[in-house]
């Protein structure tokens, strides 16, 4: 049986690098934007989905200080479109 649960995973400079690249290329100006890629077995990331203004973002399968951070930080970009 196919497990599917959500875990958190530790990413590294490399994987913020190539998410950025895809963000900066999607170039939109405000929103949530989640990046989906899968590793190959040599290691390199591959872009399997870019979503934006994604409605459901495992806010609620997040540790605590995690969701606190992702939610002030949420805030303050709503606060700073206006």
């Amino acid at each position: 049986m196919l497990d599917l649960t959500l875990e958190k995973y530790n990413f590294t400079n490399e994987d913020v690098e190539f998410a950025q690249k895809i963000i900066k290329w999607n170039g939109i100006k405000n929103g949530i934007q989640r990046v989906d890629a899968c590793r190959t077995q040599d290691g390199k990331l591959l872009l399997v989905e870019l979503e934006d203004l994604n409605p459901y973002l495992s806010v609620l399968e997040l540790d605590e200080e995690t969701r606190e951070v992702f939610m002030t930080d949420l805030i303050n970009a709503f606060n700073n479109m206006v």
